[in-house]
């Protein structure tokens, strides 16, 4: 699959034009976080599988919520995180939490999103901490996480939560 049909495919989805979206994704910012396959010869386009087309929604979806530039380094890190508190049913190998999400998602678990906590830090700087996570999950971590921020002196200003399960269940239905 190439650059043009991930646009196609996600169009309908983000209520965006095709070729608008296939501009954004040729972007450097956003295609250094696409894999993708290169082609044979050095002309030929990259190919891109399905992971690459759901990493692509996703990254769209927070560049469309005013997280850009270096930020969205930290959203294509948070899809390849591995962690055992992710997965649906426990054991066994840990699988990145993109390949994990897309498995949910399809067996019908709406539960989840993209945490955005915008933070401001001891140095007086703003920044943001992004992680992929379920919506049972927030409630446990909650106690740890503000401990944690209390020690560092960090104070929080917002928090943001981007529904992937929502957003992304049309659109992987569509794929089955």
């Amino acid at each position: 699959m190439r650059l043009a049909d991930i646009a196609d495919q996600i169009a309908p989805h983000l209520n965006r034009d095709a070729a608008w979206l296939h501009g954004t994704l040729r972007n450097p910012t956003m295609k250094a976080h696409l894999g993708g396959t290169p082609g044979p010869t050095a002309k030929s386009p990259t190919e891109y599988d399905h992971a690459d087309m759901v990493r692509a929604f996703v990254l769209l979806v927070a560049q469309l919520s005013d997280v850009n530039g270096a930020d969205l380094a930290k959203v294509a890190a948070a899809l390849e995180v591995r962690r055992a508190a992710l997965q649906d049913a426990p054991g066994g190998l840990v699988p990145r939490a993109l390949d994990e999400m897309i498995a949910s998602i399809r067996a019908g678990s709406r539960n989840w999103h993209l945490a955005v906590r915008y933070v401001l830090n001891v140095e007086g700087q703003r920044e943001m901490i992004i992680e992929l996570s379920r919506f049972d999950m927030v409630v446990q971590g909650r106690r740890a996480a503000n401990a944690e921020r209390f020690t560092r002196g960090d104070v929080t200003l917002s928090y943001q939560f981007l529904p992937l399960g929502d957003l992304l269940s049309p659109l992987l239905a569509q794929e089955a």
